[in-house]
């Protein structure tokens, strides 16, 4: 017995497998990167994502940011037309500055201070 028949009751493990039975031709699309796919739910999904980004690479890539970056970019923007003051304003762009978060993994003065002889 794996750990996953263990953790997960048996009816929900038989409808996991047919999830990926149901989306394997999908998934087959996505992990080889081919941009020719009769795939109906890639087509669906890909003409509208092409038209919010611009143009189709010919081998699409497999990495999530890439496909989010169309509606980040959306939502961004829907955002920074709701920020009334200038305080808003340049907090957000302070947000989207790369590195902007690398403060939260440095250490607190007084952790350093401890250390120290």
């Amino acid at each position: 017995m794996t750990s996953f028949e263990f953790c997960v009751p048996v009816k929900f493990q038989i409808i996991i497998i047919i999830i990926i039975i149901i989306t394997r031709s999908l998934q087959d699309d996505i992990l080889s990167g081919c941009l020719s796919s009769d795939n109906s739910y890639l087509q669906i999904y890909l003409l509208p994502w092409s038209a919010a980004s611009g143009t189709v690479p010919d081998i699409l890539p497999t990495k999530q940011p890439f496909w989010d970056r169309p509606g980040i970019l959306q939502d961004s923007s829907l955002v920074e037309a709701s920020l009334q003051t200038s305080i808003q304003q340049a907090a957000f762009k302070a947000a989207q500055f790369p590195h902007s978060g690398d403060w939260l993994f440095a250490l607190p003065i007084n952790c350093l201070m401890r250390v120290a002889p």
